[in-house]
Order: structure tokens, then sequence, then C-alpha cells
């Protein structure tokens, strides 16, 4: 029990740590030998290698289910990409520029979002 509350100095942890990395007594290294870090490495790459072939299986089966020609999912207007825009802007249509410091060039287009908030706007 003395053994555990012996405060060890720097040099013997370090001493401890550099023989925790390499053993040459037993040729370990970090606690294994070469040959299980060899069945380790062949473990994970083994695993690695199944679960990229799941994942690449995934991806083509995926891929088969898709048709490159139609959408997947329609809505009732069969026709993808079409969005409506509230008419705020009237007959200026949306192209929108300002400079910051006149006031009239974006005075206009304040009194038109100010209208549409308000209920005012179609």
């Amino acid at each position: 029990m003395a053994a555990l509350q012996e405060k060890k100095s720097c040099s013997q942890r370090m001493a401890e740590f550099r023989h925790y990395c390499w053993n040459s007594d037993t040729g370990q290294m970090l606690g294994r030998t070469p040959a299980r870090w060899v069945w380790i490495s062949l473990y994970y790459a083994a695993f690695y290698v199944v679960m990229t072939g799941l994942f690449a299986l995934c991806i083509y089966v995926l891929m088969q289910t898709i048709d490159p020609y139609t959408p997947d999912y329609q809505d009732q207007l069969k026709s993808p990409g079409v969005t409506l825009r509230p008419d705020v802007y009237g007959d200026r249509g949306l192209k929108i520029s300002y400079n910051v410091s006149e006031n009239t060039s974006w005075a206009g287009l304040t009194d038109i979002l100010h209208s549409f908030l308000a209920g005012g706007g179609t």
C-alpha cells in the first residue's frame, strides 16, 4: 500500500513512460508485441474494407433507383423550379438598385415595402 502513495519524480515517470513505449525486455511496443500490432492492423484494414464495400453497395443501389430524366417527387403543378413571388414592385419589376447616400434612390423602395407590410399590397 505504501507503493501507491509514493510520489514519483518526473524522471521516474518519464522512465516508466519510455519503458511503456518500448519494452526491450519483452519486445513490446505500447504494451503489445509486434505480432499483435500486425493482427490489430489487419483486423482494422479488413473492417474498413468491408465498411467501404457496404457504403459503395448502398450508393450503387441508390443510383440504380434514381431516374435522371424525371424528378422523384412532383407537385400538382408538374413543373419543378417554378416559384410564386408577390408583385410588390409594380411596373418596376424586380430590379433593385440604390445608393445609400442618396435618399431618393431608396425612398420609393421603402414606401412600397411599408405599403405591402401594412396590407395595402396585393
